[in-house]
């Protein structure tokens, strides 16, 4: 199991808090996740967009323990890779959140997805 919060000390920065929230996220390619995950392309593999979005989510909006109780929509559509830098914005949606990843140098949508988190 990956310690999301360790693999991420010093790669990101909360960026807005109020209208909705975003988070610059600089991924390096020391990362667990991208051990193995295709050695000479690394990509985030899909979970692990999940954890880090769920780990924001949590950490910074609900601002206390929390599961995922729901992924209602999940899309990747260009690879998530090292050495870029991302733009996640995090926009409530009823009870949900409609979260995206935007590579910040070219305002392209990485990913998307809609999660729903419960206190516990």
């Amino acid at each position: 199991m990956i310690d999301v919060k360790a693999e991420l000390k010093g790669t990101y920065e909360i960026l807005n808090e109020t209208q909705g929230f975003v988070v610059r996220l600089n991924l390096l390619e020391k990362m667990s996740y991208f051990q193995g995950h295709f050695p000479h392309l690394p990509i985030l593999p899909a979970v692990g967009i999940g954890d880090i979005s769920h780990y924001f989510l949590q950490e910074y909006i609900i601002r206390r323990k929390a599961r995922l109780s729901q992924m209602s929509f999940f899309k990747v559509r260009i690879p998530v890779q090292p050495q870029n830098s991302f733009l996640i914005k995090f926009k409530p949606e009823d009870d949900q959140f409609y979260i995206t990843w935007t590579l910040e140098s070219s305002d392209q949508i990485a990913a998307e997805m809609k999660l729903q988190a419960q206190s516990y």
